[in-house]
Formats: C-alpha cells, structure tokens, sequence
C-alpha cells in the first residue's frame, strides 16, 4: 500500500454481509490494515477467516493505491 498524502490515511477490509445487515453504517469491521497520518509505503498481512464479500474503504488524500495478493 502506498499513500503520498499529509493527512490521513486509513484503509479498513469490511465484511459486506455487515454492511447489509446494518444498512447505514459498518456493524462489523474485519481488519484496520492501516491507520496513520501522513505518507505511507508499507505491506500488511490479514487473515480473512471465512469466505465472502469483502470492501476496503480507504480514506485518503492525494495519490494512493493498494495491491492486493492472495497467500
């Protein structure tokens, strides 16, 4: 993951079961890979317990991108 930005930089990994369940907001969040202010150049391992659909919702200003790989 990498973000180029000064303020924050949050990525969260959300069920999307839970999000319909709860309709407005997120009931259940999976993971918080990241949650830092600033720049960010890093890797991050999650484990997903269970089959599914699945979200991440990032928060971040200026240039970001997210690789993701299966292990």
């Amino acid at each position: 993951m990498t973000n180029d930005g000064y303020s924050n930089f949050t990525v969260l990994l959300v069920d999307t079961e839970a999000i319909e369940f709860c309709g407005c907001c997120y009931k259940h969040i999976t993971a918080v890979p990241v949650d830092t202010i600033g720049p960010f150049n890093g890797v991050k391992a999650v484990a997903i317990l269970g089959p599914g659909d699945y979200i991440l919702d990032v928060e971040a200003e200026g240039q970001w991108s997210i690789i993701i790989e299966q292990l």
